[in-house]
Formats: C-alpha cells, sequence, structure tokens
C-alpha cells in the first residue's frame, strides 16, 4: 500500500514538473505577426495590412513577439476603438497560432453633409478610405437623436432586394423623409 502512494505521488510530482517545465518553455517561444494571423477575407472598410500595422504603430504586437508578452485583452480593447470595427476576438488557435477575427460595423446609410456613413445600429462611421461601399444616400440635416430610426429604415432597404434596386436616395426636411424612386420621390412621415 505505501509503495502505491509513493509511486503515485512520484508520478504526480513529475507530471506536475513537466507541465510547468513545457510551460515555461512555450511562453518564451516566438510568435511572427503577418497579414494571414488575419482570419477575416470579407473584410470591406479596413485592409489586414492597416489592422498589422496598427497593432504595430501603439506597439501592441511586434513582427515577432515572445507569447508571454501577448495580451489578448489589450489587442481586443484597442481593435474595438477603431471606428470600422464592430467586435474584435483575438486568441491562441491550434497550434498555437495567433488569429484574429474582425467584425465589421455594417454601414447602411452614407449621410452626405456630414461625409460619413450610418451603421446598422445607428452609429456614425467614418467613410473608408479602402473601398466604395454601396450603400443609400441621405440628403438633408438629421437629428443625431433619429440616428438609430434612419438606419431601420436603412437596414430595411438594403435587406429587401427589390427596396434596394428601386430605392436610391432618402431625403429630409427635418420633419419628414422622401424616398427618391428613379426621379419619384415618396414621402414618408
Amino acid at each position: 500500500m505505501k509503495i502505491k502512494i509513493f509511486t503515485i505521488s512520484i508520478l504526480l510530482i513529475m507530471i506536475i514538473v513537466s507541465i510547468v517545465y513545457s510551460n515555461s518553455l512555450y511562453n518564451h517561444r516566438l510568435k511572427y505577426l503577418n497579414i494571414d494571423n488575419v482570419i477575416n477575407d470579407s473584410l470591406t472598410m479596413i485592409s489586414k495590412d492597416s489592422i498589422i500595422n496598427y497593432l504595430k504603430t501603439f506597439n501592441l504586437l511586434k513582427d515577432s513577439t515572445k507569447i508571454y508578452k501577448i495580451e489578448l485583452n489589450k489587442i481586443e480593447e484597442s481593435l474595438d476603438k477603431i471606428k470600422y470595427v464592430k467586435k474584435s476576438n483575438v486568441h491562441f488557435g491550434i497550434n498555437s497560432k495567433l488569429k484574429i477575427e474582425i467584425d465589421e460595423r455594417d454601414p447602411v446609410i452614407e449621410i452626405n453633409y456630414l461625409d460619413k456613413y450610418l451603421d446598422d445600429e445607428g452609429r456614425l462611421v467614418p467613410k473608408s478610405s479602402f473601398s466604395e461601399i454601396k450603400v443609400i444616400k441621405f440628403f438633408g440635416k438629421i437629428d443625431s437623436l433619429k440616428y438609430y430610426k434612419l438606419a431601420n429604415l436603412g437596414s430595411t432597404i438594403m435587406k429587401d432586394d427589390f427596396y434596394k434596386d428601386h430605392f436610391n436616395y432618402i431625403f429630409s426636411d427635418h420633419q419628414n423623409y422622401s424616398l427618391s424612386r428613379k426621379n419619384m420621390p415618396i414621402q414618408l412621415s
């Protein structure tokens, strides 16, 4: 009985020592950063290169960084501050590859006088120099408290193929909205 307890305790000690040792070796390995770390292929407003450059500029990552120096939460918080990004997820995948997932904002309306987009949640998003996005254009002034309602209207139009093909512009005179359909305005209240 004493021999079994002694053998089991020796095995447990060996397992714990090997885990600590392998963990210390693993933490000192280098991770290399390149555009393959950004796993989204459907980015429209921001490029993979600009994400990598952003992380390097703010010294969150370098071309090669030791694993124990990579702070995943800090990277996510910093990426979430980019106006084009709705949400980010940074994690280590299989074989310890650093993966960066970006969920972009979905612009539905271009507000002409602000030279910005309005996304599906009613938030202002700067225009992207990376690409031109096809959205409904809005002309006129609008109170910022009504952004959400306008975003709902834009989302409804953009999600419906018929509406998207027939309505090109939205006009406002501070009280009413008008949709433009091939030079035929339709007034909404």
